[in-house]
């Protein structure tokens, strides 16, 4: 089937049997679960060990004999659909197949399901199981099934409704009503049948094309088995031939699926039209009179509805009034009643017999309120006093003493600038890399890994600490290189190593104890140890050496001239900066110091365009308002006049520098020191 036109048939079903289900199932229905609910049912008579606690006292005084109150329980139901797809269901001699006719019944309890917030699922089955889809809610659910209907095909060779009910009773733990759809042209398993009766409602519905009730008087006719593939000739002229098929269920077939809809559904369209009850108002006042009138098709009722009546405490009969037939037959009682309580209440559903049929009432809600006291009347109401609330000027004195306060703080930052406080930046000494890797190898040795059995954690520091030492100290890139790759790196480069043999053999064993799970003895890892302090301590020199001719500093990297510009022209440039370093034009860099007072330096692009992107709002601002105007009086009157605004709108600054995520108040990687030189501010790097 094309995609188009299996949507279209969807599309079809659900417009015509979605109308149909609203039309028969409108309003809720009840489950035939009992239970203890909000409902009331019925009452039966007393029985050994039955709850005392649900004794129906007033039928019982009026009876004589102990009745219990019976309640109806209104839950969420659980529909599941087992559809017969086998060849047999393919047939049909009008305008419709057997198996589009089980879709479009499927649909209807589908819809009329998910009506009342219902669950639906689905088994497809022939001679074993083809799909199952658990029970869900939605729409988008129900088309699915449906879909699944339409499209799933089978080649079976005959129909096992064993299979399916016994699948059934294994995956459903909750009880559950079971719709069996199949033309029922297979054996029967009773047993299975009855046990999966007494967990869930099975529902049979038998679908019948009428060829398969009634065959026409044309002769002989040529029948195939569509399951079997066997073949046989009948003569349709035979009277006992009608005769074997009308054992057989008859009756149309749409008429056949709403009947069994609507006794299972127990809609109140068709009792409602044997026995009906209406009041006058579902609103009422305290110990007001109303009337609550009774229809019925027959006033010969095996048990009085009365009689429920009076097991409502809250309503009051006091005229039990007397059934009046009418001129179209049907019988009609008027019950007058009070209520002295306040609230809600609900005339229940109850079971009535009328006729041999058992039909339930409709439910009636009714609003009781207390009566509008007249008497009442409104005081005149005292003259108003005036009473002293807290004075304002405080409030505005702690405004105006907060709004100082930030201004001030924008104040300072404005005059501070890119001025750095002395002491904020301290230069230390960095360690060669010869003292670094005897620190950590002290460390490493402190750590007692091997000691505690952690050997691969052990050889893998040692490692680390040989491959940093050969980076560091020899320019090696040693912790990106394989173990072969570094000594074939140091021979490349013709190092003059000591002791290299103690290298090789150190990175050797740990690669085995890593990658080759090697447990060297408790000796070797001392002895490695050992061997590493050996190795960095004879080549300290070396490093040294390499260490004093690969250090760059700023007389080196930018020359004498633009070196001066900096407080330490012998400090070692950040990394960086170092890999920023082009052949590029210099560039201004400007910064300010005393809110005013420019403070320009000759750098290269790169750098001064690093420097102005690490810089904040606030920063920003400042900067592009001094750059401006060359006269500084120009620059103090636009500043004095400016902060007390910017003090104003600081709070919705801070909210878009938020949104942006950016920084309102930073300055970039370059600052002033006291001598108005230039010093490199290492925390805007990290």
């Amino acid at each position: 089937m094309e995609t188009q036109e299996l949507l279209n048939q969807v599309r079809k079903i659900e417009i015509k049997t979605k109308g149909l289900s609203h039309h028969l199932f409108s309003g809720a229905y009840h489950s035939v679960f009992k239970g203890r609910g909000m409902s009331f049912s019925e009452v039966r008579e007393y029985s050994i060990g039955d709850d005392i606690r649900h004794i129906d006292w007033n039928v019982t005084a009026r009876a004589g004999q102990t009745y219990m109150k019976v309640f109806e329980e209104e839950r969420e139901l659980t529909l599941m659909l087992l559809i017969d797809i086998s060849p047999s269901t393919y047939f049909g001699s009008t305008s419709q197949s057997k198996a589009e006719w089980i879709a479009e019944m499927a649909a209807v309890l589908a819809f009329s399901a998910t009506q009342n917030q219902d669950k639906v699922g689905l088994l497809l089955f022939s001679d074993k199981i083809h799909l199952f889809i658990p029970p869900k809610k939605g729409k988008q659910h129900i088309l699915r099934i449906i879909r699944e209907i339409l499209v799933s095909r089978s080649d079976a060779k005959g129909t096992n409704l064993d299979i399916p009910l016994k699948y059934l009773n294994s995956v459903l733990n909750k009880k559950s009503i079971c719709f069996l759809c199949s033309d029922f042209l297979c054996p029967i398993p009773e047993t299975t049948v009855r046990i999966v009766a007494k967990k869930h409602d099975l529902i049979g519905l038998q679908i019948l094309d009428p060829l398969e009730q009634e065959i026409p008087n044309v002769g002989l006719i040529a029948l195939t088995d569509s399951e079997t593939g066997h073949e046989m000739i009948i003569d349709s002229s035979d009277p006992n031939m009608n005769q074997i098929i009308s054992q057989h269920p008859e009756g149309n077939m749409r008429l056949l699926i709403l009947f069994i809809l609507i006794s299972f559904f127990d809609t109140q369209v068709f009792a409602q039209s044997h026995f009906s009850q209406s009041v006058d108002s579902t609103h009422m006042w305290i110990g007001d009179q109303q009337y609550l009138h009774q229809r019925s098709a027959s006033n010969q009722i095996a048990d009085d509805p009365i009689n429920v009546l009076d097991t409502l405490s809250w309503m009051e009969i006091l005229d039990r009034g007397s059934w009046t037939k009418q001129e179209d037959g049907s019988f009609i009682r008027d019950i007058k009643f009070t209520v002295f309580d306040s609230g809600y209440f609900e005339i229940p559903i109850f079971q009535i017999s009328l006729n041999q049929d058992t039909f339930k009432t409709n439910p009636i809600g009714i609003t009781v309120n207390y009566l509008p006291d007249d008497s009442q009347q409104l005081l005149p109401i005292k003259d108003i006093q005036e009473t002293k609330g807290p004075s304002p000027i405080l409030m505005y004195a702690i405004i105006i003493f907060c709004f100082i306060i930030f201004m001030l703080i924008i104040l300072y930052y404005f005059f501070k600038a890119d001025k750095l406080k002395p002491g904020k930046i301290i230069y230390q000494e960095v360690m060669s890399p010869y003292e670094k890797a005897l620190s950590e190898l002290n460390k490493l040795e402190q750590k007692k890994y091997w000691q505690q059995d952690q050997l691969k954690i052990y050889y893998d520091k040692l490692n680390e600490i040989l491959r940093s030492y050969l980076a560091e100290g020899f320019k090696i890139n040693a912790l990106e290189l394989t173990s072969k790759e570094i000594i074939q790196n140091i021979e490349e480069k013709n190092i003059q190593f000591k002791q290299l043999d103690l290298l090789k053999q150190n990175i050797k064993i740990s690669d085995l104890v890593k990658f080759a799970n090697l447990t060297p003895d408790i000796h070797t890892h001392s002895d490695l140890m050992k061997q590493a302090h050996e190795f960095v301590a004879s080549n300290k020199s070396l490093s040294e050496e390499l260490m004093a001719i690969n250090t760059v500093h700023w007389n080196q990297l930018l020359g004498t001239e633009l070196a001066k510009q900096f407080e330490n022209p012998n400090e070692i440039p950040p990394d960086i900066l170092l890999q920023l370093k082009r052949n590029d034009t210099l560039e201004t860099l400007s910064l300010i110091s005393s809110m005013v007072v420019k403070n320009q330096f000759q750098l290269p692009a790169t750098w001064v365009a690093l420097h102005q992107s690490k810089l904040g709002q606030l920063s920003r601002w400042h900067y592009n308002l001094i750059m401006q105007n060359n006269q500084q009086w120009v620059n103090v009157l636009l500043m004095i006049v400016l902060i007390p605004l910017l003090t104003l709108f600081l709070p919705f600054l801070m909210i878009i520098a938020l949104l942006k995520k950016e920084a309102i108040f930073s300055r970039g990687i370059f600052v002033l020191s006291k001598h108005n030189k230039l010093m490199v501010n290492q925390n805007k790097l990290s």
